[in-house]
Order: structure tokens, then sequence, then C-alpha cells
């Protein structure tokens, strides 16, 4: 017996795909926005001006490997948004559930 109003999608795992796929996309459309912009672009334009106030010398690998690891830990927390949150970590998009595991707890 069928219900009346009821319509089975046609394609129901192709829609959750393209929705997956645009969340990640709008993720890392705004990973280059906003944490690009703040920590990775503008300390490098900063540490290049021909004034910049102290040379780095040997630290700056040790300034690599803490913007390496920061790097790893905010890929891992937007892809706990995107997989368990269902949204983005922008405030104009964010998670349908809240998330508290992994890094973010």
């Amino acid at each position: 017996m069928e219900r009346i109003g009821f319509r089975r999608p046609l394609m129901p795992t192709l829609g959750r795909s393209l929705g997956l796929t645009m969340l990640w996309v709008r993720t890392a459309i705004f990973l280059v926005v906003l944490p690009g912009t703040l920590l990775f672009y503008l300390p490098l334009w900063l540490a290049r001006t021909p004034t910049s106030f102290a040379p780095l010398g040997p630290l700056r690998f040790l300034g690599l490997s803490c913007l390496l690891v920061g790097s790893a830990a905010l890929l891992w927390c937007m892809r706990d948004f995107v997989v368990r949150g269902r949204g983005t970590p922008a405030p104009i998009d964010p998670p349908r559930e809240l998330v508290v595991q992994g890094l973010n707890a």
C-alpha cells in the first residue's frame, strides 16, 4: 500500500555525497579566508618586510614546526566540524550538531 503524499528520492546517495562535498568546499573557503590570512599570510608578510625587527636565524625552524603542528590540529578540527557536526566552522554556516569529540572537546 502506498502512502499518499510520500515520495522517495530518486537518488538518495547522490544528494548526501553532494551535500558533503559542498560542506568540504565551504570549509576550504573558510580555511583560506580567515585562518589562512590571519595565521599564515599576515605573519609571513610581517616577517618579510625590510623593517623586520628581529632576524630569525635558526629559530625559523622552530616556528615552522609549530606552524605544522598547529595546521594539522586545525585541519583535524575542521574535519570534525564537517563529518561529525555536518557544518562548517564559519559563523554564518554553523554545524547542525554540537561537536564535543576529538580536539574540540
